[in-house]
């Protein structure tokens, strides 16, 4: 029979699973900021510096997603020169979104 969990345990899994959300926000603020060039470094570091932290762990998802993309195919879709082709996502509306309402 298996002893049951010393009280605090969940306290301690709901740190831990925030502590890992704080790291991967870092980590996807740093590659958003770090993409190869400074054109699309503008483009996605403006967008997470100011969205990052009330996107859903789903938008996280996708925009992990999102980065995996050559730079030139990100570059046009955000400044939609050229249609995304299958990466349709609620994140790259938004990142589309945010940069026309700028200018």
């Amino acid at each position: 029979m298996a002893e049951p969990s010393p009280p605090g345990n969940a306290n301690q899994d709901q740190q831990d699973d925030g502590a890992g959300d704080a790291v991967r926000r870092r980590r996807l603020h740093f590659r958003c900021w770090h993409r190869g060039t400074k054109e699309l470094d503008l483009l996605m570091g403006s967008f997470v510096d100011r969205h990052l932290d009330e996107l859903t762990t789903d938008q996280l998802d996708q925009l992990e997603h999102l980065l995996h993309a050559p730079d030139l195919d990100l570059y046009n879709w955000i400044v939609s020169r050229e249609p995304p082709r299958d990466v349709r996502s609620e994140v790259l509306n938004l990142i589309i979104c945010f940069h026309h309402r700028k200018q």
